[in-house]
């Protein structure tokens, strides 16, 4: 788990564009609140004036009439800079986490449920508006205006200084602490109750045809009227916690007032000054009552900082990988050599393999559920770097390969490949710009798809609905390998591409992906590379090699390959 400081760090390194707006909206907050202690000075002078009959009431009208008036208008452009800050600090951070759980989400690859990080994105980013809104920009604006309150409670009296400014660091500074620490385990449980409780009820929400098959949707009641309880039980106890917070701080509010109106009545060091208590009374009522809530956004920092550390921890993945500085070289023979690697430090799930996929081969990857096989395409996309060894293409480190450069070299179609609410073109072009209709075509031929989608009334257009339903499992995946196809990638990864098809369907689509063609611009001795990640060689053929993952370890056997005739000698490692 990464230090606060860390996460802090983290965050403000994704905000820094929006720094400037942010440090704005802190400047004309603090005039505002400047302002509004010059309108409450000249409040209680011309109170003061009044009760005394001295004169200057029509300079003091003038300077109130234009604090009041400055102060509106402040605090109007202040809420304007500051909102519009956030909002945008907030889009670049939805962003970055979107981007970051893309780039670690391949070969299957989350440890999360979706409706937790559903939360995370939507929820937890939300709270993180608290941390500039509720927390930086009030106490910021407290802590520099605290020199005011002093010196007016200097014109009054040394002993008013010592009671204003105890109380105001109590209020400012002890009690928000307080606060933070008694809410900090407390706001970090309503957090993940929350994130649990979407999750499940999204899980329910979207399955709900097969939980009511199997006879899980009772269970799945339960246990969500359960998370509910807990739910709101935490809640009235954060509740009672901060009410507790408010009673103490209208106590030393209550307290600082009173402090004033002894200091008037010459009760503190025996001189009563009519005119500048009255002023202080005014300062005093326009302080406390600035930070009269920031003893509760000390439970906002500990719920800001708990959701900073779930955003944070989701998206930053352990194993970074840097970004790369070359362009992919002309020959794409892929190399593991000596690699080790896990995603549990000290778990190793890969231990020191070696194997090669030559340029145009066709490769079955096996091993049970668990073995490693998408650990290494993860590998194989630089989605991760090993541990140990070393990942090449061609003659160049797969780590110092640039991302963008490297997406254009290797495609990669997943078990559970998403296809969006839009239509049959859209999902083709997903990444892709300026694709003539002719290559649209020729991808759908390859994916033996266009016959199909020649037959529908609005062709390229029609719509496909949510997550491709409005298509068949088959269908659905033919268009996911036409969308691969269209990228022209000289690799190609299929990630069990028959997971959840029927026998019948998954025969069909694997006797596509054994006639699929070599890619276009290359000869036939230069066909496309093919890795297959499977449970089992049925319906697999033309293959130049096995490999075969068992406890970590791989064992290679060649085989011969009809389409080409080579074999590819046998390693073990």
């Amino acid at each position: 788990m990464k230090a606060l400081s860390e996460i802090l760090l983290t965050l403000l390194q994704v905000w820094r564009p929006q720094r400037g707006r942010l440090l704005a909206g802190l400047g004309v907050a603090l005039g505002a609140a400047l302002a509004g202690l010059l309108l409450m000075s000249q409040a209680g002078q011309r109170l003061g004036q009044a009760v005394l009959a001295t004169g200057g009431a029509g300079a003091g009208y003038l300077l109130l009439r234009f604090s009041g008036v400055g102060r509106i208008l402040l605090r109007y452009f202040e809420r304007l800079l500051s909102h519009d800050a956030m909002f945008r600090a907030l889009a670049d951070l939805r962003l970055w986490f979107y981007r970051r759980l893309a780039f670690g989400s391949a070969a299957g690859l989350g440890f999360r449920r979706s409706g937790d990080l559903m939360a995370r994105l939507v929820q937890d980013v939300q709270t993180l508006d608290g941390l500039y809104l509720r927390v930086t920009l009030p106490f910021g604006v407290a802590y520099l205006t605290f020199p005011v309150l002093v010196w007016f409670c200097w014109q009054v009296s040394v002993a008013l200084v010592c009671l204003e400014a105890g109380i105001f660091l109590i209020v400012a500074a002890g009690l928000p602490f307080l606060a933070a620490r008694m809410t900090w385990k407390s706001e970090g449980q309503l957090l993940q109750l929350m994130g649990a409780l979407q999750a499940d009820i999204l899980e329910l929400t979207g399955g709900l045809r097969e939980i009511r098959i199997f006879g899980g949707e009772k269970r799945f009641n339960e246990r969500i009227e359960q998370q509910q309880e807990e739910l709101y039980t935490l809640q009235a106890c954060l509740a009672h916690r901060l009410s507790l917070i408010r009673a103490l701080t209208a106590a030393f509010e209550s307290t600082g007032i009173a402090g004033v109106l002894l200091a008037a009545a010459g009760l503190m060091d025996g001189q009563p000054n009519g005119m500048r208590s009255m002023t202080a009374l005014f300062i005093c009522l326009a302080q406390f009552g600035s930070i009269r809530a920031l003893p509760q956004a000390g439970a906002v920092v500990a719920r800001s900082l708990q959701a900073a550390r779930r955003v944070v921890s989701a998206a930053v993945q352990p194993n970074a990988v840097p970004p790369g500085t070359v362009n992919t070289p002309a020959q794409y023979d892929l190399h593991f050599k000596n690699v080790t690697f896990g995603w549990v430090t000290g778990h190793p799930v890969l231990k020191g393999i070696t194997f090669q996929l030559p340029e145009g081969s066709r490769t079955a990857l096996l091993g049970a559920s668990g073995a490693g096989k998408s650990t290494v395409a993860a590998l194989s996309l630089k989605v991760v770097m090993p541990w140990q060894g070393q990942v090449k293409l061609g003659d160049v480190a797969l780590d110092t390969i640039r991302d963008e450069s490297l997406r254009h070299e290797i495609g990669w179609l997943s078990q559970n490949t998403h296809l969006f609410a839009d239509t049959i073109r859209n999902n083709l072009l997903l990444g892709q710009q300026d694709i003539a209709d002719r290559q649209l075509w020729e991808a759908l031929e390859q994916a033996q798809l266009a016959e199909f989608v020649r037959g529908l009334p609005d062709g390229l257009e029609t719509w496909i609905g949510e997550n491709g339903s409005r298509l068949s499992g088959g269908q659905g995946r033919r268009l996911a390998l036409a969308r691969v196809l269209l990228a022209r990638a000289r690799i190609l990864i299929f990630d069990e591409p028959t997971s959840g098809l029927d026998p019948e369907t998954a025969r069909a689509f694997l006797h596509t992906l054994n006639n699929l063609p070599a890619r276009d611009g290359l000869t036939e001795q230069q066909p496309r590379t093919i890795l297959l990640i499977l449970h089992a060689l049925t319906g697999i053929e033309g293959l130049d090699q096995v490999l075969e993952l068992t406890g970590g370890y791989l064992s290679v056997r060649p085989c011969q390959n009809h389409g080409s005739g080579k074999s590819i000698p046998l390693t073990r490692s």
